[in-house]
């Protein structure tokens, strides 16, 4: 909590730090930099940790990429914008978006699709992998930053080692990862009560969190952190969450 990304990376490749909190695609980074200095030093996933109470739980990084496209209230032609979006959320649509055409950019082995070699060759990384992003930008198909709100990650597993595929095989088996669950709909009126209110709630938490890393209070104390946070109005997040939620279920 101490330090900048940059600082605590150039730490980690120096040997001077053992540990990160990130996305564990930034591992292999790591690892990259750290076998120069320490060639038996090694970064990996640390196994979800069990609480007290024998309970183990974690949390996917977000899948869903946030963003969104606006379309005109006079556009002339709303039922092909429709039809494209629903055909984009298709698993065809992910194909042509991820891949590009089949027989001349990817071919199907099985349930497995692949980039044709000749189109791999010529994006091919002198240190391994390929340069995905240069793949996708001169067939035209996009990626995070384009028009493609359903993503195939096999796509970008291309440029991982085997280890690093592992990983995320591992922690996609064990029960005790989860996806993070998308905000309920709120009205007018609950938007501006939570704008207000989760400034206040977030800054005491954050700034608990921050004591306790850097030890300037136990975790003894924290008691008092959680007790301050609900009367900045964190139990009338919590209604006017379970409100919401109630409301959208209702009407599924």
């Amino acid at each position: 909590m101490s330090v900048t990304s940059q600082q605590w990376r150039e730490k980690l490749g120096s040997g001077k730090s053992y540990f990160f909190f990130d996305n564990p695609t930034y591992g292999k980074r790591s690892n990259d930099a750290i076998v120069n200095v320490i060639p038996d030093a090694w970064f990996e996933p640390t196994p979800v940790l069990q609480n007290p109470y024998g309970g183990r739980r974690s949390l996917f990084y977000d899948r869903i990429v946030w963003g969104g496209w606006a379309v005109g209230a006079h556009t002339e032609r709303a039922d092909a914008v429709a039809q494209l979006l629903d055909f984009m959320y298709s698993d065809e649509g992910a194909v042509l978006k991820t891949f590009g055409i089949e027989g001349v950019h990817y071919e199907k082995v099985g349930d497995d699709y692949r980039y044709k070699q000749d189109v791999l060759e010529k994006y091919k990384n002198p240190t391994g992998g390929y340069k995905i992003d240069a793949i996708v930008t001169d067939i035209g198909i996009g990626g995070y930053g384009d028009f493609n709100p359903y993503i195939d990650m096999r796509l970008y597993r291309l440029t991982w080692p085997a280890y690093q595929i592992e990983w995320y095989e591992k922690m996609e088996q064990d029960p005790a990862w989860s996806d993070p669950v998308s905000d309920p709909p709120f009205n007018a009126e609950e938007r501006a009560t939570l704008a207000d209110l989760r400034t206040k709630v977030q800054t005491i938490l954050q700034q608990g969190i921050d004591k306790v890393i850097l030890g300037d209070i136990s975790l003894d104390e924290w008691d008092a952190v959680v007790a301050d946070a609900k009367k900045a109005g964190a139990l009338e997040i919590e209604r006017i969450y379970n409100d919401a939620q109630r409301r959208y279920e209702a009407t599924r």
